[in-house]
């Protein structure tokens, strides 16, 4: 028998999850196609970082897109938490970016003006301060600290969101091409 669907998702990543999650939610009927082993892929190899500002600073697009989706994480989580009935290590605790060099250390303290201006909860650090955070490094020449940035567990995501794009109805196929 032929199985007809609203949406063919090609990867089960944390983008291909979640994208089929929602379509599901919404009631459409949902095929999340893997090429490899669920939720192994490329996401696998994120470190979970959710920085923003660090990670695509600027003022473009991009840097709008990843500051507003960040906005959303909380509650992202949260949902998927319950959906899911799982727990989901994640936590905006800042990150730390560090210059070892005087060079790197303008560049710093220029981004955290312009970090600063815009309303972003930033700090400059001397080299002192910042190994104060972080009893693992070598003293630097500065410090950057972003208190709104954070970090996801990548693995209990990934399986989060499988298990909710499942609950919500989505049929999900691993170690299969997708072909046009």
């Amino acid at each position: 028998m032929r199985q007809e669907w609203d949406a063919v998702v090609a990867g089960a990543g944390i983008i291909g999850l979640a994208a089929g999650r929602e379509l599901a939610r919404r009631g459409a009927r949902v095929l999340i196609v893997d090429a490899g082993r669920l939720c192994g892929g490329a996401t696998q190899a994120s470190a979970g970082m959710l920085a923003p500002h660090i990670e695509a600073a600027g003022h473009d697009v991009l840097h709008q897109l990843t500051v507003r989706s960040l906005s959303l994480y909380d509650r992202f989580v949260a949902d998927l938490e319950q959906e899911a009935g799982t727990t989901i290590e994640y936590a905006r605790r800042g990150t730390l970016e560090l210059a070892y060099t005087e060079t790197a250390a303008a560049r710093l303290a220029g981004q955290a003006a312009a970090l600063e201006s815009a309303g972003v909860a930033a700090r400059l650090l001397s080299g002192t301060e910042a190994a104060g955070l972080e009893s693992a490094i070598a003293e630097p020449a500065a410090g950057l600290f972003v208190g709104t940035h954070g970090y996801v567990r990548v693995a209990q995501l990934t399986s989060a969101l499988l298990a909710a794009a499942r609950a919500a109805g989505a049929s999900v196929i691993e170690e299969q091409r997708v072909e046009p």
